[in-house]
């Protein structure tokens, strides 16, 4: 399943981080990680100017074996070194968890 993510950044980032997109089913285990281009990372000191978008595209293969149904889509970045995610914070500053959902996905039987 193809992704493609836009990211601006707001403030200047100090580490190299990665992204991640995962396919969860209805009881928020992981059913499809995804398979990044390039390592899937967000390097802080490349391509970051102001005010520029990065296009980051992504593709999530999902198991032959998938049942049918709604699936939810989640991104977050952490650093690589240590696993860490990163905090989500809405727009109040208020934490929203260490991902983000995307929205529902219907996957259908072949």
């Amino acid at each position: 399943m193809p992704l493609t993510l836009f990211w601006q950044r707001q403030v200047p980032i100090e580490a190299d981080y990665s992204v991640f997109a995962h396919l969860l089913d209805k009881n928020g285990q992981l059913v499809a990680p995804d398979r990044f281009h390039a390592g899937g990372r967000l390097p802080a000191d490349e391509c970051w100017g102001d005010n520029e978008l990065i296009v980051d595209r992504h593709g999530l293969l999902l198991p032959d074996a998938l049942p049918a149904g709604d699936y939810e889509l989640r991104v977050g970045i952490y650093l690589p070194a240590t696993g860490q995610r990163v905090t989500v914070l809405g727009a109040n500053g208020e934490v929203l968890g260490d991902s983000i959902s995307l929205g529902r996905v219907k996957v259908a039987s072949p």
